[in-house]
């Protein structure tokens, strides 16, 4: 075989070289359920970026009532319910 010296004091000697891996081949019942859960979780992720806004109208008394709520791009969502306002001021 083969000697090395490590330290002043060790030495190692390499007597033969295993010509295999060690790799196996195995199944995992399991895997299909953590593909899903990571596709779900990823899906989720996706979905949590896109913005949605509502609005709400009401008439009271004569009056008509509006309110909105949005998840994301609250400036732009504020400028979309006042030019929506002033269509609705205009059509009636």
């Amino acid at each position: 075989g083969q000697t090395t010296k490590q330290n002043l004091d060790q030495t190692l000697t390499f007597t033969e070289f295993i010509t295999t891996t060690g790799l196996q081949i195995k199944e995992d019942p399991g895997l299909p359920i953590v593909y899903l859960s990571f596709a779900l979780l990823i899906g989720s992720i996706y979905i949590s970026f896109f913005s949605y806004s509502q609005i709400w109208g009401a008439e009271e008394g004569g009056k008509l009532l509006l309110g909105g709520k949005a998840n994301r791009a609250v400036l732009a969502f504020q400028e979309d319910f006042k030019r929506i306002i002033k269509k609705t001021i205009r059509k009636s």
